[in-house]
């Protein structure tokens, strides 16, 4: 659950400081396209700055561009000859309505001149002028328009639309736009149609949603506020923010469950039939470079059913893992019942799910503590319940995206409600790999110990449950190296002591057993 809102925050953030980048390698393409150069290019936050431009017709000591509407452009020591122009860029220059025939984009400004000289030819039409000029531009083509309306009351504030194609690796729309800029930016983006493709929410294109955004931002301050939907979701933030710094408060409101998974539509095939009921939300402060966060995740009566199939259970579950078949179920050769799993049961819970006995499918504990120490790691642990663990096993693989993790809620809170928690335990300690082909704690025991699980110490237990977050990978180390996890193998056992599993002298005895295992 918690990937899901963290996701969705993460995209809602993103956008503005893309814009101005794009924004910029636009404008010093077009630049370049009509062959002008400059001899420098640097940031001056707020705004953006080229020295030394000469190209045809025209070269200026400064351009200064101010990141309001109409865009405020400076020219410091400008000097202008139309006469030397390019036929096309001649006729350009003398369309008097302001609006260009050439395949740019639309930028109406706000040009302060200093030092202005203007000749054609021989004679000198203007120079040495200080002053401000205030032309505006409309400008068009086949992707992108701008309508703008300029107020001769108010020389610093320009209103208007856009229109544009949004086309990027990771998303694709038809954007359109409504501004207020001067002083303040105020803009609202709207489209009906977007599509999101990215490997960390689902590993294919998203179905077409819509999402609008209203955001006003204020340069002097940096201060911005913000809010929008996207598809049924809303989300508001507010703080300040910049090409390179940022920190923001982000919040998702209490939401139906049923509108985040309806953002997948039918990449969520579960959801089709399901009764998704109950809703989840997110508070959040992000800040940085170098980055600092802090997350809430809240949920609210939340249940699922109809999600699973119609025929599981009972006594026999069938799966595939790697697109090999599997059986499993009290009905099945090899089963272990948690009577005959000796330390195992209580083991599994102190390493995976020390909250299983009385959680509804998901642990916002465990989702809490996952996002805390997310900052000093490498990337972020999951929070998986074994409920959760279970249904991945069963029905989907093992990547890592929103979408899985969705997927594996929805299941995950069905299967609380038809199964018992010692049937989803006794299920889940029968399916779970403990290594290349060794499927179950049946044959993990004899593999591993040549016992049967009934007879393991609980630091045998320990030791079999502390290699499940890598089976694979532990059992290529251990293979290696001879060396076992002994500090992770006594976390479990400290974990058991504390839940009471273990009394004191049988934990005392767990730590100082010699453990032996025989890697298969």
């Amino acid at each position: 659950m918690i990937r899901v809102l963290l996701g969705l925050a993460l995209l809602l953030l993103g956008g503005g400081a893309g814009i101005a980048v794009y924004a910029i390698g636009v404008v010093e393409q077009k630049l370049t396209d009509k062959g002008f150069h400059w001899a420098e290019q640097s940031i001056r936050l707020p705004s953006l700055a080229w020295s030394g431009i000469e190209g045809p017709g025209m070269n200026a000591s400064l351009l200064l561009v101010q990141p309001s509407w109409p865009v405020q452009v400076q020219l410091l020591d400008a000097k202008i000859d139309p006469s030397t122009l390019p036929a096309d860029a001649s006729n350009t220059a003398s369309n008097a309505s302001g609006t260009t025939s050439t395949n740019s984009i639309d930028i109406p400004f706000e040009v302060h001149a200093r030092n202005l000289s203007v000749s054609w030819k021989e004679h000198s039409l203007v120079s040495g002028m200080n002053g401000s000029l205030f032309p505006i531009i409309s400008l068009s083509n086949e992707a992108n328009s701008i309508e703008a309306a300029w107020d001769p009351a108010k020389p610093r504030h320009i209103h208007g639309t856009a229109n544009t194609r949004l086309e990027h690796e990771y998303a694709t729309a038809e954007v359109s736009a409504e501004f207020n800029l001067g002083a303040f930016i105020e803009l609202e983006l709207k489209s009906s149609n977007l599509v999101v493709r990215h490997k960390f929410l689902a590993g294919q294109p998203m179905p077409e949603i819509p999402f609008k955004t209203r955001l006003v931002w204020k340069a002097d301050t940096r201060e911005i506020a913000a809010e929008g939907e996207i598809g049924e979701v809303a989300w508001n933030a507010i703080g300040t923010t910049d090409t390179k710094t940022h920190d923001m408060l982000i919040r998702i409101p209490m939401t139906p469950l049923s509108s985040i998974v309806s953002l997948f539509g039918g990449l969520i095939p579960e959801s089709e039939a399901a009764e998704i009921v109950g809703e989840v939300g997110l508070a959040a402060h992000i800040a940085g470079p170098p980055w600092e966060w802090s997350f809430e995740p809240a949920a609210q009566d939340l249940s699922v059913s109809g999600a699973l199939p119609d025929q599981f259970g009972g006594d026999r579950v069938r799966w595939r893992r790697n697109g090999v078949p599997f059986e499993t179920g009290p009905a099945s050769t090899g089963w272990v019942n948690l009577d005959n799993a000796g330390w195992l049961p209580e083991a599994a819970i102190a390493a995976e799910d020390i909250r299983f006995r009385t959680h509804p499918g998901f642990d916002l504990v465990a989702i809490q503590e996952a996002l805390d120490a997310s900052m000093n790691e490498e990337r972020m642990r999951g929070g998986s319940t074994i409920t959760q663990q279970l249904c991945k096993n069963l029905f989907l693989d093992g990547r890592r995206t929103l979408l899985r993790k969705l997927r594996e809620l929805v299941l995950a809170m069905n299967m609380e409600n038809r199964m018992s928690k010692d049937a989803i335990l006794a299920l889940y300690l029968n399916v779970v790999e403990f290594g290349p082909g060794i499927n179950g704690i049946a044959e993990a025991s004899h593999a591993w110990f040549l016992k049967d699980p009934a007879h393991l110490s609980p630091r045998e237990a320990a030791f079999l449950v502390s290699i499940l977050p890598a089976p694979n990978m532990w059992h290529k180390r251990i293979s290696k190296t001879k060396e076992v996890p002994i500090r992770r193998v006594n976390e479990v056992l400290n974990r058991m002591r504390i839940r009471g599993t273990l009394s004191v002298g049988e934990h005392r005895r767990a730590i100082q057993e010699r453990l032996r295992v025989v890697p298969p």
